[in-house]
């Protein structure tokens, strides 16, 4: 037993690791012209049901097709209405095994696809990795292979557990305890085709009727929907979203068959004269499938707003102030904005003191917005999941923006082209830091005295910063016009000063032509985000007229 279990663990482990690998993967993958592509396939339900059916049927895993249209989901290719569109269509599409499996047996194996997938995956991050497409080529087929791996691992575990199970000796149950057998089966063994696989077998061995087989697989094909929520663990609120509207509709599909078995029965065998009873049981899935479908195809668009507002953005939500600008007027829009672009400001400071290795000292700390921080958790966030989360923020307010300028609130708010410079000069700060986040890596584990010395020394100019900028956001001391100018001025001197004295001091030490590139990336890309910041604090902080001029004097110092 507890080697079953520990198999059992390892494969949901597995089956997670694999989830964050093919869901990043699609992500850097999901190129302008094959999203369009599939956008084209989503742009109507029934092609996006008819595309999923037959990936499904090929794949023979309605679960592989509903994670991958999880992961695209993630990766912000399809909406919830047409991930939802997708999903049907794979729910169809695992009855279209059943039939193979009724007419040719249950003898292909998909999982024999992951080991070359697994080989081909490794292979390309080996010999290929440094090229990106290569790379998330390599994880995407990583991602695959261990998918599949997991399940059959989890599957494995608890085949020991059925070895000896007989359908037959259950035949006194309800109707529901039949349904609860295929539901059992199915968790267990991580398919629904094996369910299926069992049920006709002892069905075509004359150990149990139609009517029994039938509940069986209904139960089954509930079961498959616990795979989209094990793919929602450490996801957010969009992709509960796909599992709930899965999960309702499967538990529709049951009620469904429940209610009208006696009647879909007679249909199958009399009405459409199908005598045979795999043929029966298959083509009772079939039209159960269909006929759900058929129920949800004129209610897509309503069912998917009522997933999007039974599991809300919340905490997905990154604005802390600007959550709902369709209700602002111009004065609460200027007022709001200004205090969303001061706290983006801060987030885009601290993503840059991780990347680049700064402590989070109590100077560096607003209260306000720590606590937001704790109800965000993005204090504990990865250098990376911080930028993305930056990245999301930075949409959020952009898109608020474009509403308050929709809403012709320019003439009534002039301050508010002033607080949306402040946001775009903040992002690009975050990402001129990011891009050279290779670089930092490399400075700051350098054992040459002249790369880890640069590193220390923009570090510690940037610490002299991040403390002033801070107290400025806070309001702590409010700048004046001469301090803002003066601290530019200051960090073109940083600049400058720290370009001379690498020419002087690169002469006496030896560095490759590449070494020499990291060093000059690195100082114009480090001041360059330095200097945002500080644009980023003037716009939010000077009037409008103090900050066109400031722009102007910046412009002839430079």
């Amino acid at each position: 037993m507890i080697v079953v279990i520990t198999q059992l663990l390892g494969g949901v482990g597995m089956f997670l690791f694999a989830m964050h690998f093919l869901e990043n993967a699609l992500q850097e993958l999901s190129g302008r012209k094959f999203k369009i592509f599939l956008q084209k396939m989503a742009a109507r339900p029934l092609s996006a049901i008819a595309g999923s059916a037959l990936i499904t049927a090929i794949l023979q895993s309605s679960s592989m097709v509903s994670l991958m249209i999880l992961a695209f989901l993630g990766a912000g290719v399809f909406t919830i209405q047409q991930s939802m569109a997708f999903v049907l269509g794979a729910n169809l599409g695992t009855t279209i095994d059943s039939w193979l499996i009724a007419t040719l047996g249950f003898n292909v194996n998909i999982e024999r696809a992951a080991y070359p997938a697994l080989f081909l995956g490794a292979l390309f991050l080996i010999i290929r990795g440094k090229e990106k497409i290569w790379k998330n080529s390599g994880y995407l087929l990583l991602g695959f292979a261990m998918i599949f791996i997991s399940l059959s691992l989890m599957r494995t575990a608890m085949e020991s557990t059925l070895q000896t199970f007989k359908l037959e000796n259950y035949l006194h149950l309800s109707h529901g305890g039949f349904l609860f057998i295929g539901f059992l089966i199915t968790l267990l063994m991580q398919s629904s085709s094996v369910t299926v696989a069992i049920v006709l077998t002892a069905i075509h061995s004359k150990l149990i009727p139609l009517e029994t087989g039938a509940y069986i697989v209904v139960g089954g094909e509930t079961a498959t929907t616990l795979k989209l929520w094990l793919g929602t663990i450490g996801g957010n609120n969009i992709k509960k979203q796909l599992a709930a509207g899965n999960s309702i509709f499967n538990i529709v599909i049951t009620l469904l068959a429940i209610l009208t078995m006696p009647q879909i029965l007679y249909f199958i065998t009399q009405t459409l004269g199908v005598k045979n009873p795999l043929l029966a049981l298959v083509s009772f899935s079939s039209l159960l499938n269909l006929a759900g479908i058929l129920l949800f195809i004129p209610i897509l668009t309503p069912y998917s707003n009522w997933l999007v507002r039974l599991f809300p953005r919340g905490n997905d939500c990154k604005s802390a102030y600007l959550q709902h600008p369709e209700n602002c007027d111009a004065e609460s829009a200027e007022a709001l904005l200004k205090k969303e672009a001061g706290y983006f400001i801060y987030n885009a400071i601290h993503l840059n003191t991780t990347l680049l290795n700064i402590a989070t000292e109590a100077a560096l700390r607003i209260p306000a917005y720590e606590d937001l921080h704790e109800k965000t958790n993005y204090s504990s966030l990865s250098a990376d999941e911080k930028y993305n989360w930056v990245k999301e923020h930075h949409g959020e307010i952009q898109s608020a923006y474009l509403i308050f300028t929709n809403n012709h609130y320019q003439g009534e708010a002039p301050f508010l082209p002033l607080y949306i410079s402040a946001v775009r000069n903040a992002m690009h700060a975050a990402k001129s830091m990011q891009d050279i986040s290779h670089n930092i890596n490399q400075l700051s584990r350098s054992s040459k005295s002249l790369k880890f010395d640069f590193f220390l020394h923009y570090q510690l100019q940037t610490l002299e910063l991040f403390r002033k900028l801070i107290s400025w956001i806070s309001l702590i001391e409010k700048p004046s016009y001469e301090e803002l100018l003066s601290m530019y001025s200051l960090l073109e001197k940083n600049y400058q000063d720290a370009l001379n004295r690498f020419y002087k001091e690169a002469s006496d030490t030896i560095l490759d032509d590449m070494e020499i590139t990291t060093l000059l990336n690195f100082n114009r890309e480090g001041f360059s985000a330095n200097r945002s910041l500080l644009m980023a604090l003037k716009d939010l902080l000077l009037n409008v007229s103090s900050a066109h001029d400031f722009d102007e004097k910046v412009n002839f110092i430079s």
